[in-house]
């Protein structure tokens, strides 16, 4: 698990180093999105990103393992998708010419691997559905239909690439039960890679993946879930594979289908897709992305709950959610609802009084007590901490230097999602180590605190009604589903015990209060930012610290 942490934070390094690089070229390589009437940018944007990402990912496999035939598969056909998409991003190349290019790597894949989807399952009760002599058929359709489904849904920023690494965490999850470990590492340096790339891709965006990422991204899932499923089919069925990727996967089904009702071309480019008819509702562009990751999330951890069921039982399930979805999408569209940004604080007190102009006084003097309290009683418990495993002191020390690369220190207001996603990330780290390597009395002190915080937000949002807490960036969003995902796929593929998965699920709860807390600080004094960030780090080193010596 080290091996894999680690490569995991060296395709993010090298793709953060790489990003600017490709960026400052973009012009020169002639890599630029220009905004259209169905383009929701409104200037030029580089689209160099999926080649930092491409950067990142190459170099951690090849400095790492490529002596699995597997893995081996995987790269050699991703020289072509590169090759595809940079050629689509520079020159616009004919359909044809792009599906050409993923059709050959698909099937570069499947001769070096020697996988293909010969079994569908036991979709309808009726026995296993065999591909028999159409199975490479099917699984080159398969693969290209994924890369293009992917390739469909990069529409907003951090959109596509948020949703491939929720896809990627779901895919590391079957990897473990499946003890796959050369797939994992394929997932570890793609989750590398998309960390870094969303770090300039999260909205505000600096940069577009462009053709090169998406096909890119498509590409590494789809092979993954083959091999997944092709190796050890009896662990991991496809039809779970399918579910992990049904969202973007359904909605370009489902997209295709109406335009060949409308008699046009399933492949005419218009803007009915899933995120265009969110922002159609008038959803804010993190709304949107963030109610889609969360859908994305579902179906992932459906997948991860239904995989013991038969797998009619799977398929059904996945339909059902997949129509109850789409139908409250579409009944929301003819309703012809709207979400209203101007809606009227619900929070308000109609008759303030003199107790209630009071509270809404002292609780705007707390805010810089808070931004100082909020370190010293997480550091408080640092000293009363068990020895911590090796692992752990490793884990810690990734963390720290993932957060001083990543954490912007000029940030302007327009990246303080990335503050909030990272001190998140900081603190529930502290949380959980606190929680499984404390005694009784520091569980008992750290929920103690997270309550009081939490008292804290409440009057906050009661007497100062800062309702902006509660809107998210794609950002964090993504850092805040990672950590609540985490218990309960380790749970699964690791055995936790049942103490060891209460404690982690502890963090998750006390966490969410200190998120919003920091919220508040940074929201009303956005330079404090600086300070929480840095008092986080020093006390994630005490940690360490304390371990070693």
């Amino acid at each position: 698990m080290v091996a894999h942490g680690l490569m995991l934070v060296t395709a993010l390094m090298v793709t953060l180093l790489a990003m600017p690089l490709v960026i400052k070229f973009a012009h020169t390589l002639g890599m630029v999105d220009e905004p259209d009437a169905r383009k929701v940018h409104g200037s030029s944007m580089p689209r160099t990103g999926g080649i930092a990402m491409a950067v990142g990912f190459f170099v951690t496999v090849l400095l790492f393992d490529v002596s699995d035939r597997g893995v081996q598969a995987i790269m050699m056909g991703a020289i072509f998708i590169i090759a595809t998409g940079v050629l689509d991003d520079i020159w616009q190349i004919r359909p044809w010419q792009k599906f050409l290019g993923e059709i050959i790597a698909a099937c570069i894949f499947i001769w070096w691997s020697g996988v293909s989807l010969t079994s569908l399952g036991d979709l309808f009760t009726t026995g296993p559905i065999l591909t028999g002599s159409f199975g490479l058929l099917f699984t080159v359709i398969c693969i290209v239909g994924v890369i293009n489904a992917l390739n469909l849904s990069d529409g907003l920023d951090g959109l596509a690439g948020g949703l491939a690494l929720i896809a990627a965490l779901f895919l590391g999850f079957f990897a473990c039960i499946s003890e796959q470990w050369a797939s994992l590492f394929v997932i570890a340096a793609l989750l590398g890679s998309l960390l870094g790339f969303l770090y300039f891709n999260s909205h505000p965006a600096r940069v577009f993946m462009g053709d090169t990422g998406s096909l890119l991204l498509g590409y590494l899932l789809v092979t993954t879930e083959i091999l997944l499923a092709g190796e050890k089919p009896d662990l991991v069925a496809p039809i779970s594979m399918a579910m992990v990727l049904a969202l973007p996967v359904v909605d370009t089904l489902f997209v295709m289908t109406q335009r060949i009702m409308k008699g046009d071309s399933p492949f005419l480019p218009d803007k009915t897709h899933i995120h265009h008819r969110l922002l159609a509702l008038g959803l804010p562009h993190g709304a949107v992305v963030s109610l889609l990751y969360a859908c994305m999330g579902l179906f992932g951890f459906t997948a991860v709950l239904v995989r013991k069921q038969p797998e009619w039982m799977q398929c059904m399930i996945g339909l059902v959610t997949a129509l109850v979805l789409y139908g409250i999408l579409i009944a929301l569209t003819k309703s012809g609802y709207r979400w209203n940004h101007s809606a009227s604080d619900l929070l308000e007190s109609p008759e303030p009084s003199s107790i209630y102009r009071r509270l809404t006084a002292w609780s705007g003097r707390s805010i810089p007590y808070m931004s100082w309290l909020i370190p010293i009683v997480l550091l408080m418990p640092v000293p009363f901490l068990e020895q911590l495993p090796t692992m752990i002191v490793w884990l810690t020390l990734l963390s720290v230097g993932s957060l001083l690369v990543l954490y912007p220190a000029l940030s302007s207001e327009d990246r303080l999602g990335i503050v909030h996603g990272l001190l998140y990330w900081s603190v529930f780290l502290i949380l959980t180590i606190s929680a499984y390597y404390g005694s009784d009395y520091v569980r008992f002190y750290m929920m103690t605190v997270a309550v009081l915080v939490a008292l804290w937000v409440i009057v906050k949002l009661v007497f100062k009604r800062h309702r902006r807490v509660f809107l998210t960036s794609g950002f964090e969003v993504l850092i805040i589903l990672v950590s609540w995902l985490i218990p309960q796929l380790l749970e699964h593929a690791l055995y936790i015990d049942a103490e060891g998965q209460y404690n982690l699920t502890l963090a998750c709860l006390e966490s969410v209060p200190f998120l919003l807390a920091m919220k508040i600080v940074i929201r009303q004094q956005p330079k404090r930012n600086r300070s929480l960030m840095l008092s986080m780090t020093a006390i994630l080193l005490f940690v360490v610290g304390g371990a070693l010596f």
